[in-house]
């Protein structure tokens, strides 16, 4: 065998290891965004509103999970409000509070975060995290899931209670 007959016989089965590891990669994600969780720390029904970030890459697919695990909870559809560069999250979540939201999920980056958090300050609406950004400071810190999209959104509507002081 000579060498670039050995090169190209190395080359296909890297090829095919690569492969073989995307295709089961795909098939863990596919799985992973099936699991729901439908157990609430608040029992009755809940009425949810989603301050989004549409640029997000990840945003419709958010909203895709979000609507259906709302829908297997036995609750309304999610009051969905995106955020505009003008206007990064901070009225969007005050409409919400004011809509009667009694969860409002922050999904996009920090600075949405930043902004939904700064607006239900002091108000009887819960937070949510849907970490679609890059850094998801917050979320890391807090050891929400940060890659798992579909438990982010259960964590985010059914997860665990916690506060976080707020300074001025």
């Amino acid at each position: 065998m000579s060498a670039s007959q050995i090169f190209l016989i190395s080359l296909l089965a890297a090829a095919a290891a690569a492969a073989a590891v995307w295709v089961t990669v795909r098939r863990r994600r596919r799985q992973a965004a099936r699991r729901t969780v439908v157990k609430t720390l608040a029992p009755g029904h809940q009425r949810v509103a989603v301050v989004i970030n549409p640029i997000k890459v990840q945003a419709p697919a958010a909203r895709t999970l979000l609507a259906e695990a709302c829908e297997l909870a036995g609750w309304d559809p999610p009051l969905m409000m995106e955020t505009t560069p003008e206007s990064p999250g901070y009225e969007q979540a005050r409409r919400a509070v004011q809509a009667g939201a009694d969860v409002v999920i922050a999904a996009g980056g920090d600075g949405t975060v930043r902004q939904v958090a700064r607006a239900l300050a002091n108000t009887p609406a819960a937070m949510g995290l849907l970490p679609l950004g890059t850094g998801n400071l917050l979320a890391r810190n807090l050891g929400l899931p940060v890659v798992d999209l579909a438990a982010a959104v259960s964590t985010a509507l059914h997860g665990r209670n916690g506060a976080l002081t707020w300074a001025p």
